[in-house]
């Protein structure tokens, strides 16, 4: 239900870092894909993962196909818990699981990527 302009929800309070904590996420992710696109010459270097062109190709779709997920389901989400909750949560799970990428091993990385972007 739309509210009419200048008046406020009963209960909603506005919270003073929203746009900091959006600026903040928002940035957060972009640096996600700039260090893959940094990163891409590494894993098909054969001292590190030697990945094909193929390879590293995918690892980088998994990551998009994750964002497309999560930019498709994260609208229910913030209908049933509340923007605040799901945008910490969102930053949080996003930052462990990338963390995770650095320490995983090829077989799980995808994975993590996956479920990185979902956040």
């Amino acid at each position: 239900m739309l509210c009419p302009p200048g008046s406020r929800r009963p209960g909603w309070v506005p919270w003073p870092g929203s746009p900091t904590v959006s600026r903040g996420s928002a940035a957060l992710r972009q640096f996600g894909l700039v260090v893959v696109g940094a990163v891409v010459h590494t894993l098909r270097t054969p001292e590190e993962w030697a990945l094909s062109g193929t390879g590293a190709t995918a690892v980088i779709t998994i990551g998009l196909a994750g964002m497309m997920v999560g930019a498709l389901t994260i609208g229910t989400l913030i209908d049933l818990v509340g923007r605040r909750k799901s945008l910490i949560g969102a930053v949080t799970a996003f930052s462990l699981l990338t963390l995770l990428c650095a320490f995983a091993p090829a077989a799980v990385f995808g994975l993590l990527r996956f479920l990185a972007g979902t956040s």
